[in-house]
């Protein structure tokens, strides 16, 4: 199906600057439906000795959510930390990553 007046570069270059769906979201405005978790973390965050948690399936926005709670609780003028572990990270290779 074409779109009149665009062809297939330009089609796909609109797309990339607006769609974004293997790219975690970095901008509460556009995380939908997750005001009840970054309220939970935000209360979390601002008790002593509490800690977040955030666990389910592969591609539902845990990345998302956690970068955005951290830019959010962030009062600090450097971005936050932000350290990718995977299935074959090791304790060490974290450790390393942070230093």
């Amino acid at each position: 199906m074409a779109i009149a007046n665009l062809n297939d570069v330009e089609l796909t270059q609109i797309l990339n600057d607006h769609l974004t769906p293997s790219k975690e979201i970095l901008n509460e405005d556009r995380l939908f439906g997750r005001e009840t978790h970054l309220r939970q973390i935000a209360r979390a965050l601002s008790s002593e000795g509490r800690n977040i948690f955030i666990f389910g399936d592969r591609g539902i926005g845990k990345t998302s959510v956690a970068r955005t709670a951290a830019k959010l609780h962030n009062f600090a003028d450097n971005e936050h930390i932000y350290i990718p572990c995977g299935k074959t990270s090791s304790f060490g290779d974290i450790i390393q990553a942070i230093g």
